[in-house]
C-alpha cells in the first residue's frame, strides 16, 4: 500500500517582494483586536495595545505581479470601553502611505492590492 506525503516549501523570495508597515493608532482607544494578511494568511493580534504596529511581507506587489498578493488589516475595537472612538488603520509601502481609514464605528480596515495579471490578456510565449 502506498502512502502519500505532502511537502510545504516557503515561496521563493523574488526581487520584487515586499514588506509591508501596518499600524493601527488612536487618540482615545487604547486596546483594539487586530487581523493582518502576513502574506500567507489573516493573523490575529488580540487586545493590542495602542498605538500598535507590525511589519510584513506580502509579496511581489509591482504592476507586473503575476500573484495576487495584497496587504489587508482590520482593526475592531467595539468590545472596548470605547467603542465610540475614532481609530485609523494604515498601510505603509515603502515608506509611504497606500491605505488609511479612519472611523468612530467600532471597526476599520484597509486593503492594498495589484491584481495586473487579471489584466494580461496576451497570449503565453510558446
Amino acid at each position: 500500500m502506498a502512502s502519500a506525503c505532502a511537502l510545504s516549501f516557503p515561496a521563493a523570495a523574488h526581487a520584487d517582494d515586499k514588506t509591508v508597515t501596518y499600524e493601527v493608532t488612536s487618540s482615545s482607544a487604547t486596546t483594539a483586536n487586530v487581523q493582518y494578511w502576513d502574506g500567507t494568511e489573516m493573523q490575529p493580534a488580540d487586545g493590542v495595545t495602542l498605538p500598535w504596529k507590525v511589519d510584513a511581507p506580502v509579496g511581489d506587489l509591482s504592476r507586473g505581479a503575476k500573484t495576487p498578493n495584497h496587504a489587508e488589516i482590520k482593526a475592531d475595537w467595539r468590545s472596548t470601553a470605547t467603542p465610540d472612538a475614532a481609530v485609523t488603520v494604515r498601510i505603509y509601502l515603502n515608506d509611504k502611505v497606500v491605505c488609511q481609514s479612519t472611523t468612530g464605528t467600532g471597526e476599520a480596515d484597509c486593503n492594498y492590492a495589484t491584481f495586473s495579471s487579471y489584466l494580461d490578456t496576451a497570449p503565453p510565449k510558446s
